[in-house]
């Protein structure tokens, strides 16, 4: 079978809440899994460009982009046909608090306390991820 690459970006969207971060997850329509925002990128799109802008789509929310805190790969099938993703992930700091109402792609868009992200993240790479942001947020806290 054919195997098709495909590159993608999201982030790690914060938020400061006295001492501790609210992350932000969305649950996609007809899933019951929470995950990270993140989408495919376009042509002659850049990883930064193309995470700001899905997290912007996904969820309404404005983000500051940060540091690039690491990238997943993983393979699914879809229409007969193999893929594999490549997705960069950004640490991100909200500029707005609100965000859209659900809408086709996105069902519900929630702020989770970070302890709680990792709890509800279906996806152990996407856990990872957050780990990394979380270790991050812990070594910089005066300065994110």
């Amino acid at each position: 079978m054919e195997k098709v690459l495909v590159r993608s970006s999201g982030g790690v969207v914060v938020r400061r809440e006295g001492s501790s971060f609210k992350v932000l997850l969305i649950r996609k329509r007809g899933s019951p899994f929470w995950t990270l925002p993140k989408g495919h990128l376009e042509e002659g799109e850049s990883e930064e460009a193309a995470a700001l802008r899905e997290v912007a789509e996904e969820t309404g929310c404005v983000p500051r982009l940060g540091p690039r805190i690491g990238e997943i790969a993983f393979t699914y099938e879809r229409n007969g046909r193999l893929f594999e993703e490549h997705a960069a992930f950004y640490l991100m700091e909200a500029v707005t608090q609100g965000f859209l109402p659900p809408q086709d792609e996105v069902e519900e868009v929630r702020w989770v306390d970070l302890s709680q992200a990792l709890d509800l993240l279906h996806y152990e790479n996407e856990r990872g991820i957050l780990k990394r942001a979380q270790e991050y947020l812990e070594a910089q806290k005066a300065n994110f």
